[in-house]
């Protein structure tokens, strides 16, 4: 298999991935919505120049190659894979992995780029406003900014009735406007972004309850 691999350049990778790519995005009528996540695999490989000691969930003693995908949401396709640093988390390859994408000949311009609240961080939200990428980033309900606006929104979205969300039954939802700027060769210039909240009424009426065990028990 590395022999094999070995004959393979960067440039035919890019042009294999650039034509999966466009066969996602043949439909003009709508933005492509693109999921991206990375994995790490531990290796016993001392060739891979990938291979590094990280942040390993498994097999700690071993180095490992991180993955990313990017796949087609609809149909599952993958549409552009890269490996990198075993040592690098989530939140610093971002930017390099949309640089890579658009190396490859990835426009970007009729996507969303989802990703999840590991890739979350304030200078990787200002990069996709920057590049003006559509994208959705899952938040962590920590960071202190999200916490104020559940606080704010906290009568609404506990609400059952007053804040469903259409066509679920234990959702409720609202979105609030978050205020960023734009980097232009006239200057930063202020823009509109939104803040997506949701509460799940099934869930946590079943955190209330452990949290409820969980006194009785220390009681």
């Amino acid at each position: 298999i590395s022999e094999m691999l070995s004959n393979v350049t960067g440039v035919q990778t890019d042009a294999y991935f650039k034509r999966r790519y466009e066969r996602a995005c043949a439909n003009p009528g709508h933005a492509v919505t693109l999921s991206m996540d990375g994995t790490s695999i531990s290796t016993y490989s001392s060739t891979i120049l990938d291979a590094a000691w990280g942040h390993a969930k498994q097999n700690p003693e071993l180095k490992q190659v991180n993955y990313m995908a990017v796949v087609d949401h609809e149909t599952g396709d993958v549409v552009y894979a890269t490996s990198y640093d075993g040592s690098i988390n989530d939140k610093a390859i971002l930017p390099t992995i949309y640089e890579r994408m658009r190396n490859a000949g990835l426009s970007l311009e009729n996507n969303i780029l989802v990703t999840d609240r590991g890739f979350n961080s304030i200078y990787n939200t200002q990069l996709a406003i920057n590049l003006e990428i559509k994208y959705l980033q899952f938040m962590s309900i920590n960071q202190q900014g999200t916490q104020e606006q559940f606080r704010r929104k906290k009568q609404l979205l506990t609400d059952p009735i007053a804040g469903r969300l259409s066509g679920f039954e234990h959702l409720s939802a609202c979105t609030v406007e978050d205020m960023w700027s734009q980097a232009t060769d006239a200057g930063p210039v202020s823009v509109r972004a939104q803040m997506h909240l949701y509460r799940n009424h099934a869930v946590a009426e079943f955190e209330i309850n452990r949290l409820c065990k969980d006194v009785d028990a220390v009681l």
